[in-house]
């Protein structure tokens, strides 16, 4: 049978579940020798602690997921602007250089004639 001390102090541990999970290994060891608790109820308040840890660090990997998704997101519309972008810019040159092939020609076509009324 649990003392009212230990009743209490499992009933505070269980509500208080931030410092349960805070302690390290051997501050929650020395904490559970000085409450004078049972062996079953060390046993709970161990199988608690490690399920409020798994708890814990399951919603910090999830958080950590969730940023970094958030951030790889974020960088695809980036690059997805920045591609845009590019594209525009090489529609644009695209046109230039027709525009120069063609400008070439007629002024290499014009040369021609030059010459060849020249050498007559």
């Amino acid at each position: 049978m649990m003392s009212s001390s230990a009743e209490e102090v499992m009933a505070r541990l269980e509500r208080d579940e931030e410092s349960l999970c805070s302690m390290s290994t051997k501050q929650f060891n020395s904490f559970v020798r000085q409450q004078n608790l049972s062996m079953r109820q060390v046993d709970e308040l161990k199988k608690r602690r490690r399920m409020l840890k798994n708890k814990h660090n399951s919603h910090s990997r999830k958080s950590h997921i969730m940023e970094e998704f958030e951030s790889a997101r974020h960088e695809q519309m980036q690059l997805t602007r920045e591609i845009e972008q590019l594209e525009s810019e090489n529609e644009t040159l695209q046109q230039i250089l027709t525009d120069c092939t063609s400008e070439n020609q007629v002024l290499t076509t014009r040369l021609h004639l030059m010459q060849r009324q020249s050498s007559s």
